[in-house]
Formats: structure tokens, sequence, C-alpha cells
């Protein structure tokens, strides 16, 4: 069989396609590790809080014990 013949112009849309199918996938691998790190740093941040407050509330609760003594 003979070999096909591609005309130069299809062969640059080809490539184009290529590259955009490229940068669209290091995009979104870009948009979704950012995604997993501020996830990680919310959860964090919100436990921080969450440990903050029940500090604060065991706190009161002494103040509230030594008062009724």
């Amino acid at each position: 069989m003979g070999t096909l013949l591609v005309p130069v112009d299809a062969q640059d849309d080809v490539h184009k396609e290529n590259q955009i199918m490229k940068n669209s996938a290091k995009a979104l691998l870009a948009v979704a590790c950012a995604a997993v790190l501020l996830a990680t740093v919310g959860c964090n941040t919100v436990r921080g809080v969450g440990k903050d407050m029940e500090t604060a509330g065991k706190a009161i609760q002494r103040k509230s014990d030594k008062a009724k003594d």
C-alpha cells in the first residue's frame, strides 16, 4: 500500500489540537491540586478553631466550678 499524504495545514491543526489538550490537562491538574491544597488547609484551620473553642469552654467551666465553691 502507498503512504497517506496529509496536507501540511491538517498536520498543523492536529498539532494545535494536541497542544490545546495538553495545556487543558495541565490546567485541570493545577486546579485539582489547588483545590486539594485549599481543602486540606481549610480542614486544619477549622480543626484548630474547634480546639480553641474547646479550650475556651474548658476554661469557662473551670471558672464556673470555682465560683460554685
